[in-house]
């Protein structure tokens, strides 16, 4: 397994270009856009796993993924548009990452509950997503 941090694993991870593209993908997550967010939430999962975000970036966090995985209920999909393709993948991500989160923070209610709905989500990818350790 090659190491895709090379950059935010050295010192380089101090430089302002480097915070800034962390805040830059922390707006676009917390924006809920959903072209690429199934990337940019792994990517997240890998800088809070490596702890290279601040506490008010994790804190956002925390309360952004609940209100994306909530936003992409099955429900809220039409099943004939391009947001259904990808809505699986997308509460897989979301689940990945609460649950990474959750490990660090485990008060954190609203986490809890989203793992909880995943567990009897209908699809077996978000369900088996809380059996995955990284």
């Amino acid at each position: 397994d090659t190491d895709l941090f090379p950059i935010a694993d050295s010192a380089a991870s101090n430089l302002p270009k480097f915070a800034s593209l962390i805040a830059r993908l922390l707006v676009i997550i917390e924006s809920g856009r959903v072209v690429g967010l199934q990337q940019l939430l792994w990517v997240a999962g890998e800088l809070v796993k490596r702890k290279h975000l601040s506490e008010e970036q994790v804190v956002t966090l925390i309360e952004a993924i609940p209100s994306i995985f909530s936003s992409n209920e099955y429900l809220n999909i039409n099943p004939a548009s391009q947001e259904a393709i990808s809505v699986s993948s997308l509460r897989e991500g979301c689940v990945k990452l609460a649950n990474t989160l959750i490990s660090q923070h485990p008060e954190a209610s609203t986490l809890k509950i989203l793992l909880d709905e995943a567990r009897n989500d209908a699809l077996p990818e978000v369900r088996y997503a809380l059996d995955v350790h990284d």
